[in-house]
């Protein structure tokens, strides 16, 4: 069986005992390729994510994002469902209408860029609807102004509160991230390798256990975990409601029994899901050693990761 050891910058060392899993091997192989390939980092991430105090001066400089974006997309002649107007005038305050826009937006990106990064036959802005486009003649251009939108949304976002965020109990999970945009060596930026598919058989390990400490971070899925939707208000039944599909050797220390809040399991069922592994995520392991040291990963606690 495999073990991991993260030493922390105050000299403590944190021990990790992964299961003994095909998925596990896998993942293994991967965490060894990105530790030695990428810089790592460590953070506090709260749930639910803490919500600024409204800024209208903010709120209007991501609608001008916003709605560059999407008049470049339609000078591209890519007929972006949402017209510019409506960006305009809703975000005037927190309000349930301008919640559910950023959903409609947020939601068109990962739509398109689904379909365009997969070689779908039907490139869409939305499923089932008539919102289609042709391939852009500028890929570039087109990858640019859908992620710029997605930014966008996400900094916006930040300002939404609602009783649902202010009603729950915060958790928190640790982030061990091996960071994407920080190569050891900028020569060498093998972007190509650090996300890699979950094989279709190891979704068996999937798991609704509470008693794993690490998990696969939600932080790595094209769209929301489960109770992101809930806290935005979102549909759970829509495709980009889930947990992970990828991985890249990232992981996340926490109590994952957050799904099994009395709020976010009425939600759940409110849309006809009831709760199980796949709404969990993917277990790796248990902090067999210094578990009460995680704390002092919270701002790059992290000084390296042995495998």
């Amino acid at each position: 069986m495999h073990t991991v050891q993260i030493l922390t910058k105050r000299d403590q060392t944190i021990k990790i005992q992964l299961l003994n899993n095909p998925f596990i091997d896998d993942f293994v192989q991967q965490l060894d390729f990105v530790n030695r390939h990428f810089n790592v980092c460590s953070y506090i991430q709260p749930i639910p994510y803490r919500s600024k105090q409204w800024n209208q001066n903010d709120i209007n400089k991501q609608i001008e994002i916003i709605v560059d974006a999407i008049t470049n997309l339609n000078d591209m002649g890519l007929n972006f469902p949402i017209p510019t107007i409506e960006i305009i005038c809703e975000f005037l305050e927190p309000d349930d209408t301008s919640r559910q826009l950023l959903n409609r937006l947020h939601r068109h990106f990962t739509t398109a860029h689904r379909s365009f990064s997969h070689g779908e036959p039907v490139l869409t802005w939305e499923d089932n609807t008539p919102h289609t486009f042709d391939r852009p003649n500028d890929i570039e251009r087109f990858t640019h102004y859908v992620h710029e939108i997605n930014t966008a949304v996400h900094a916006a976002e930040l300002y939404f509160n609602n009783d649902r965020i202010r009603n729950f109990k915060t958790r928190y999970e640790c982030q061990i991230q091996f960071n994407s945009s920080e190569p050891i060596d900028p020569n060498n930026d093998p972007q190509d390798r650090y996300l890699i598919d979950i094989k279709q058989d190891h979704f068996q390990y999937f798991s609704d256990q509470p008693k794993f400490d690490v998990w696969l971070p939600l932080t790595q899925i094209q769209g929301k975990d489960y109770w992101r939707a809930y806290f935005d208000y979102d549909d759970p039944t829509k495709w980009d409601i889930s947990t992970n599909v990828q991985y890249s050797g990232c992981m996340a220390i926490t109590d994952r029994s957050t799904i099994r809040d009395p709020a976010i399991l009425e939600y759940l069922k409110s849309y006809g899901i009831t709760p199980g592994p796949l709404q969990y995520g993917m277990p790796l392991g248990n902090i067999i050693e210094g578990k009460e040291y995680v704390q002092s990963l919270n701002n790059n606690g992290i000084r390296c990761v042995i495998i």
